[in-house]
């Protein structure tokens, strides 16, 4: 069995078992309300989050379940004309996740709330932040005088709950597909400069010593990052792009904005705008993990700093065309196999002909040492990776199967079937079965063998795999 933390289109998932997928969520988040203040002298940010909850479920609910970091304390829960609500907020244990403790706050409702209706409320918090790095070591997440950060990864703000794996990441896969809108308020010393998702709206001089940064959504989303540090900004108007980066890396920040300029170009020629605009990059330390969110990314330091792996931007900024799953078991094949071939096709742009190929067989070569490792991986099928948590192997051996497509097809053809594709389902989420659909329709073609050999059984396409490292080799055998 695969480690159990994955990135998914910028989040790291607590899990991608089967008890999430049986999950019914109670309640969907519409909107957060973030405002904090940052202390980094003192180790602690403190502020409040309000939400606005609709109830999904069939029936009223009396009562409303968070999860929140584990050092924190929950000051007071209102609601949003501040009268108190009643609580209960408790460290646990998840029952499901061995080690992992948060704080989880049950909120009783004043008044039942039906079925389709909202609820909001105000939760006041404060405490330090120091991460999990006992189980998630990417999770350095702390609040210091030179960086501090906040990720919904260490439920740095509240979240729906309860505190267990099957609830957290069965709340989190909901709001992958239905998403949130957000504002945001960031108060810091200065010359602290604060880096968020969304698009900042106005910097305001509270006094002599603090700014408060204010950030919106562009789009719904499922996730906010608040990082902070003595940055330095390096803008591109045109297209809305913006680099957050370290003093000593401005230099790699201009060439970092030149692969961005790149694909943003690359990617909409072959697939179409995406809603929204612009795109945000943050650095962050080396050892915190890259991950994108809705048309923003955290880049590790070590990336900026070497040439050669700049253009591995690329794989972030493509998840903007990505599709949420809505598979019973998240197999990752729609978000992180999309976004390795994609690397793939861009290699070849910015590189020329041969770095697609050297992609390429990177991603072979890699899957197949894990499958030398563990040879009953080799036997599972992209659609259960999900189920026997597999889902890493999305990364290496999902970008063939595209490879594999886009030959058989044909090139022009394969960005027709991603257009629509995206076109149809990038709100609603779509399935394994709904991407064969797409393919078929607009190719003309029956897939049946090849869905069969790549997505449905895992035996024959690694088989594949072991005989050629050219996916067009592979694509004649279904012609």
């Amino acid at each position: 069995m695969m480690r159990r933390t994955a990135v998914v289109a910028g989040m790291i998932l607590l899990c991608v078992g089967a008890a999430a997928a049986q999950y019914q969520p109670t309640w969907r988040i519409q909107h957060y309300e973030l405002e904090y203040e940052i202390l980094p002298s003192d180790h602690i940010y403190r502020g409040t989050a309000t939400l606005s909850l609709e109830n999904i479920s069939d029936r009223g609910q009396t009562t409303l379940p968070l999860g929140l970091y584990r050092l924190q304390d929950v000051e007071g829960v209102e609601d949003t004309l501040g009268r108190p609500l009643e609580f209960v907020a408790d460290v646990v244990k998840a029952p499901d996740w061995p080690g992992f403790q948060a704080v989880t706050i049950e909120v009783k409702l004043p008044d039942a709330v039906g079925a389709g209706e909202t609820a909001r409320l105000r939760v006041r918090h404060g405490g330090p932040m120091l991460g999990y790095r006992e189980l998630m070591r990417y999770t350095k997440d702390s609040i210091e005088e030179d960086f501090s950060l906040l990720r919904p990864d260490v439920l740095a703000y509240p979240v729906l709950g309860p505190v267990t794996e099957r609830d957290l990441l069965g709340n989190i896969n909901t709001q992958i597909v239905a998403g949130w809108t957000f504002r945001l308020r960031v108060t810091v010393p200065k010359p602290l400069v604060v880096a968020a998702s969304g698009r900042q709206v106005r910097r305001t001089q509270l006094d002599a010593k603090r700014w408060r940064y204010e950030f919106e959504s562009i789009l719904p989303t499922w996730r906010v990052d608040v990082a902070v540090a003595d940055y330095k900004v390096v803008e591109q108007a045109q297209q809305q792009l913006k680099v957050y980066v370290f003093p000593a890396h401005v230099k790699m920040a201009e060439a970092a904005m030149e692969v961005m300029v790149k694909a943003m170009d690359t990617f909409r020629q072959w697939f179409g705008p995406v809603p929204g605009a612009g795109y945000t990059l943050i650095e962050i330390p080396e050892g915190y993990g890259s991950q994108a969110g809705t048309l923003y990314c955290l880049q590790t330091a070590d990336v900026l700093k070497d040439e050669n792996k700049l253009q591995n931007l690329a794989h972030e900024i493509s998840h903007a065309w990505n599709v949420p799953s809505r598979e019973a078991h998240v197999s990752r094949f729609l978000d992180e196999a999309f976004a390795s071939y994609f690397q793939a096709l861009f290699d070849e742009v910015f590189l020329g002909a041969p770095a697609k190929a050297r992609r390429l067989e990177d991603y072979r070569q890699s899957y197949l040492r894990r499958v030398e490792r563990q040879p009953k991986w080799g036997t599972v099928a992209i659609a259960d990776y999900g189920r026997e948590e597999l889902t890493d192997l999305s990364y290496v051996k999902g970008p063939w199967v595209l490879a594999v497509l886009d030959e058989i097809v044909g090139h022009n053809t394969f960005k027709q079937i991603v257009r629509t594709f995206l076109a149809r389902y990038r709100r609603s989420g779509a399935t394994l079965a709904e991407l064969r659909a797409v393919a078929e329709e607009v190719s003309g073609r029956k897939l049946d063998s090849f869905w069969a050999d790549w997505i449905e059984q895992g035996e024959a396409s690694t088989a594949l795999l072991r005989q050629h490292s050219d996916p067009s080799k592979i694509a004649a055998r279904y012609r």
